[in-house]
């Protein structure tokens, strides 16, 4: 039998579950001096589809486990070239150290209803939008 990808073997990282803009965003905030700001952050639905007059969270437990894994690899920073040396620093040492609050798994959520809310610094907060958003959005289809 053959040997194992390292990276098949590694432990999992969602830190790339990101977009260049949220990463541009930080590399700026790093910058201006508003990285280290307190800020909420709320994850609602503007609307629903026609035929419906809610939804069912889900995901959550997901997303929980993806911030916890959130951590940048070597490897991965390498990758990143467009960045500033000073923001590569900030996300080699990266750990979420806000506060997550939201509904529970399997409750009702109406439109404009904070599902779910991230406190914490500006940098800490803006580069887990889209992991947040991708599980959120398609965990709750599914189950509504």
């Amino acid at each position: 039998m053959g040997h194992l990808d390292p990276y098949l073997s590694a432990p999992r990282s969602s830190a790339l579950l990101t977009d260049k803009y949220e990463l541009t965003m930080l590399e700026a905030a790093l910058q201006d001096g508003t990285a280290e700001k307190q800020c909420a952050f709320e994850v609602f639905t503007r609307r629903l589809p026609n035929e419906r007059r809610y939804g069912v969270v889900a995901g959550t437990e997901r997303v929980l486990r993806a911030i916890r894994d959130f951590v940048f690899t070597e490897a991965q920073l390498e990758n990143l070239d467009f960045l500033q040396p000073e923001t590569l620093e900030y996300l080699r040492n990266y750990r979420f150290r806000g506060q997550v609050d939201g509904y529970l798994e399997g409750e009702v959520y109406f439109p404009h209803s904070p599902i779910l809310t991230v406190r914490g610094t500006f940098a800490e907060c803006v580069i887990l939008e889209t992991v947040i958003l991708s599980i959120l959005n398609a965990d709750s289809a599914v189950a509504s």
